[in-house]
């Protein structure tokens, strides 16, 4: 390792003994003998964990320093490209530009969140035998939509998102439900072109402040029908109540990465019903629930005229 990385014997020894015994990154049960250990074992055998590390280092962290700065430079922002990500990266663009610019990272970044393919309850908490036409908005390859369209043989799904995405998850899609789910481009700030008894978000306002949720919901309006329904699945910011438990720990601190990295939010269960109420008086806000098991909530709205 000397060698390797033209540093002293001394110096490698005492950053490597620093690693060990602060992150448990590999072992000396051998005075001078460097070996794997459990953690590092995984980095050095396991492709995602070894990208989750990668991830964390290259990307949240150097953000995350820069949040105070950037929260002092633009108060209260909601913009997505005055964050500590955008200090962090000498940029005035947003995360979304700048990973668009440089293919690369924003594979390795969108890799980091790739792990989480389940559907977290929404098959078998919503009753989708009772709807004709759903749309996964910002769908990415329609793991939900295909999901449902499986299980329930009567319903037409449409999975939206931008023109690659969109394109990979149609070439991807067996032949058996080509008949019943249809990829479309489409960008969510742009009027919604199909009229269904369903709009379905997972995981897509937590990426947007207020004024641009407010945005995603008016642009559905033109497509509305009386009594369609708008689903938000995401993670609630839990109550005083629930502040301990483990699901409060990870909701907490996305939040706060949603701020570091895009200006942001994950919302507690007080903010929906306004949310909704601002983008339209027509949105009647039904309520959220959170099945039992599920790391999101299933928030709903109905659209009245």
């Amino acid at each position: 390792m000397s060698e390797f990385s033209g540093l002293s014997v001394m110096n490698v020894r005492r950053i490597v003994r620093h690693a060990v015994i602060n992150h448990r990154f590999f072992k000396e049960d051998t005075p001078g003998v460097i070996t794997h250990s459990a953690l590092t074992a995984s980095l050095a055998g396991d492709e995602m964990m070894r990208n989750s590390l990668i991830v964390e280092l290259d990307e949240f962290w150097p953000a995350a320093v820069r949040v105070a700065d950037a929260m002092d430079k633009w108060p209260n922002s909601e913009e997505n490209n005055e964050t500590g990500f955008s200090l962090a990266n000498n940029s005035s663009k947003s995360m979304f530009d700048i990973f668009a610019e440089e293919p690369a990272r924003g594979e390795r970044f969108g890799c980091f969140f790739s792990r989480d393919k389940s559907t977290d309850g929404i098959l078998d908490n919503y009753p989708w035998d009772e709807k004709a036409t759903m749309v996964d908005v910002g769908g990415s390859h329609g793991s939900v939509a295909i999901s449902i369209a499986e299980r329930h043989p009567g319903i037409k799904c449409y999975v939206q998102d931008l023109r690659d995405t969109a394109a990979e998850g149609a070439s991807k899609l067996s032949a058996n439900l080509q008949d019943r789910v249809t990829f479309m481009e489409h960008d969510f700030f742009t009027d919604q072109p199909v009229t269904a008894d369903v709009y379905y978000f997972k995981s897509i306002f937590h990426n947007w402040a207020d004024k641009y949720c407010i945005k995603i919901l008016q642009k559905l309006v033109p497509a509305l029908k009386k009594g369609a329904r708008v689903i938000i699945h995401e993670r609630m910011v839990p109550g005083l109540e629930s502040l301990t438990t483990a699901e409060a720990w990870r909701a907490i601190n996305l939040d706060v990465g949603m701020l570091t990295l895009l200006n942001s939010q994950q919302r507690e269960m007080h903010e929906w019903p306004g949310l909704f109420h601002r983008a339209h008086p027509g949105f009647r806000y039904l309520g959220a629930r959170q099945p039992s098991g599920a790391s999101r909530w299933i928030i709903e709205a109905e659209w009245q005229g």
